[in-house]
């Protein structure tokens, strides 16, 4: 049997040890709980890390279209350039051709008030100068035909016994 002095010297290195091998694992065990709880965040954050990629690709291909729409759409702008300069030539000559119609339209007007039986404009015509006093409604043309509407057209013997 062991003598009394190393059994006390037994007990008391066990009651010295025993508390402090608790200590010990306590502390173990708080480290890995703060490890674990790092790890959850770690994880969290690379889950989030993850979602930014996949958006980042996603905008990468959405950019990449934006960039062929652009440029579809300066060859677009290039294009209506073009035609708005060819429309300017047009209405310039438009203009001209409206003026030089409202001269001629002027012109046989002037004709026709000046040689009444000659009749150089169409019933059209004379309907829309008669349009324009009173709307054409019961405009007399002075050959008995009211409003410019579809005048007799004059007889070869009628034009030889004048003169």
């Amino acid at each position: 049997m062991p003598s009394p002095t190393r059994r006390r010297n037994t007990t008391l290195a066990i009651m010295t040890i025993a508390p402090l091998q608790g200590c010990v694992f306590y502390d173990i065990e708080r480290q890995l709980v703060r490890a674990n709880d790092t790890l959850v965040r770690v994880e969290t954050a690379l889950e989030e890390v993850q979602r930014t990629n996949e958006n980042l690709v996603e905008l990468q291909s959405q950019l990449r279209t934006l960039d062929t729409i652009d440029g579809s759409l300066s060859s677009v702008d290039g294009s209506l350039d073009k035609v708005d300069g060819e429309l300017d030539r047009i209405e310039s000559s438009l203009s001209a051709l409206d003026a030089h119609m409202a001269s001629l339209r002027g012109t046989i007007t002037s004709i026709d008030r000046a040689i009444p039986f000659l009749s150089v404009s169409t019933p059209v015509e004379a309907e829309g100068e008669a349009g324009e006093g009173e709307a054409g409604a019961g405009v007399d043309s002075g050959d008995g035909a009211p409003g410019g509407e579809d005048r007799p057209e004059p007889e070869a013997s009628e034009t030889e016994d004048d003169g």
